[in-house]
C-alpha cells in the first residue's frame, strides 16, 4: 500500500466522496483502523447502506461484530463479512478462519486488524487501508492507503 488520501468528513451523511473512492478501488478487504469511538462500525454500516441505497441496515441484521467477532450480512446477493479483532490474542485470531471467510465474502470489513498485520499483508486480495480519527464529536479525518 503506497499511495494515500485524506478525506475530512463532518458527519456520517458526508461520507459521500470516501465511499465514492473506496468503490472505484474494488476492494475485496477494506482493513479499518482508528481508537475506540472513531466510528468503524458506524462507517461499515453507512458504506452498505449507501452502496445498496437501503434506508435501514436493521432488516439485514446489521450491528457490531464486537462480541459475536465476525457479522455476516447478504444484500443484493452479496455477502458481507464484518470482523473485529478487538477483543482476540493473536493466538485466538489464528484460530479464527479469517482464510475462509475472505474466500467466501465479496467484501471484508476488519476493524483493529493491526493485530493480525502478518495475516493481512500477506493476502493476495485487493485491499485498502482505512484510517478513521476523531477531530472533534461530529468531525473525522479518513485515511485511505492503497
Amino acid at each position: 500500500m503506497d499511495q494515500s488520501t485524506s478525506f475530512k468528513v463532518k458527519s456520517l451523511s458526508g461520507y459521500l466522496e470516501v465511499f465514492l473512492f473506496i468503490l472505484s478501488k474494488e476492494p475485496e478487504l477494506v482493513l479499518l483502523s482508528g481508537g475506540l469511538g472513531a466510528g468503524k462500525t458506524s462507517f461499515v454500516g453507512e458504506f452498505l447502506k449507501y452502496k445498496h441505497s437501503l434506508k435501514d441496515l436493521s432488516v439485514n441484521g446489521f450491528m457490531s461484530p464486537t462480541f459475536s467477532i465476525i457479522n455476516q450480512y447478504e444484500v443484493d446477493e452479496a455477502l458481507y463479512s464484518h470482523v473485529d479483532l478487538y477483543r482476540l490474542s493473536e493466538g485466538e485470531i489464528g484460530e479464527l478462519g479469517l482464510e475462509e471467510v475472505l474466500q467466501e465474502s465479496d467484501m471484508t470489513f476488519i476493524e483493529w486488524y493491526e493485530k493480525s498485520e502478518e495475516l493481512t499483508r500477506s493476502l493476495s486480495l485487493n485491499k485498502i487501508s482505512i484510517e478513521i480519527k476523531k477531530t472533534s464529536e461530529n468531525e473525522r479525518e479518513v485515511l485511505i492507503r492503497l
